[in-house]
């Protein structure tokens, strides 16, 4: 097998064709040895695209920190505890200095959630 061919997916299933068992995180652990952050990385990212009214990831890039929603606050302003960027999160962009929500939705064209 080559990347070009390979489709990742999550969870990693065991790629014997009469057996597709679902590789459980303890062992897939000792198999990956130190590349097992990269999946765990990467599969709690896939979670985070599939669920974006529950997750959320920072926008700033090379920044790997992701965090969940509480759908109760009307809070629209994050800071990131992990590169300090403040974070729009009705818009999920860096967040917009001095002009509320929906001035910035006006003047950038943006559709209401």
């Amino acid at each position: 097998f080559h990347q070009g061919c390979m489709e990742i997916s999550f969870p990693i299933h065991c790629p014997m064709a009469q057996c597709n068992q679902e590789i459980n995180p303890r062992e897939l652990k000792v198999l990956l040895g130190p590349l097992y952050e990269r999946y765990d990385f990467f599969s709690l990212k896939k979670i985070v695209d599939e669920n974006p009214d529950q997750f959320s990831c920072c926008p700033t890039p090379d920044c790997p920190y992701m965090f969940a929603l509480n759908p109760n606050e009307k809070i629209t302003r994050y800071q990131c505890p992990k590169c300090q960027k403040r974070y729009c999160l009705h818009f999920r962009c860096l967040y917009h200095d001095k002009m509320p929500c929906k001035e910035y939705a006006i003047t950038t064209k943006h559709t209401e959630n």
